[in-house]
């Protein structure tokens, strides 16, 4: 993403998976947190917010490693 360095965002990712161990990392997380970034331009409020998401809107269930969120979406 335009103006958004990479490093920042793999900081956010790779904290975000070190808190999370049952998540860790899932592809598409990465549009999510970029966002954060861009809005916040703090990372740690990013991952604050991040947790926040996750937590609050259920979206474990969507990027754990069983994805059961997203196979009960495709059927």
């Amino acid at each position: 993403m335009p103006g958004l360095d990479s490093q920042v965002l793999l900081d956010v990712l790779r904290t975000y998976a070190l808190y999370n161990p049952e998540i860790e990392y899932c592809q598409g997380m990465n549009y999510v947190a970029s966002f954060l970034i861009m809005v916040f331009k703090n990372t740690e409020v990013a991952f604050k917010a991040l947790t926040v998401i996750v937590k609050r809107f259920g979206i474990a269930d969507m990027f754990n490693k069983q994805l059961p969120m997203i196979k009960l979406f495709f059927f």
